[in-house]
């Protein structure tokens, strides 16, 4: 008989804030942030004895800022960025992650293996890119 344990997934965690600032002048932005997470977690134990488990997670992060003019025109926007981490670890195929990050439309950073022991997920760790590459 096997016995298992599952947390149920928080599959559609997310957060959102938005701020809208006027200056005197007229001219606005508004400030969106967001957070949005997916997080799954199961054990069990075979009849044979034999443990497996699962455990995923997969965060995204994006923020920007609209600027306007005093009649409501869009001018531009600033402060875009979005950062993204994927983790995964489970008894039959190991563990694997990856974390990326965006900064004004252009991949800043890939860092694979964060959380995860040397040698178990087969990737290079802390490959740093540089968005000029």
């Amino acid at each position: 008989m096997s016995v298992a344990r599952r947390i149920p997934p928080r599959t559609a965690e997310s957060l959102r804030q938005s701020e809208f600032t006027t200056n005197p002048d007229g001219a606005s932005a508004q400030t969106t942030t967001i957070r949005q997470q997916y997080l799954s977690e199961q054990a069990a134990h075979g009849d044979d004895g034999e443990e497996s488990f699962s455990v995923i997670s997969n965060t995204v992060t994006p923020s920007d800022t609209l600027l306007f003019d005093a009649n409501f025109n869009v001018t531009g926007s600033t402060g875009q960025q979005s950062a993204q981490k994927f983790f995964s670890n489970n008894s039959s195929s190991g563990c694997f992650s990856r974390s990326i990050a965006a900064a004004h439309g252009l991949l800043a950073t890939i860092t694979d293996g964060a959380g995860c022991e040397d040698g178990d997920d087969g990737h290079d760790h802390d490959r740093g890119h540089d968005s000029s590459d």
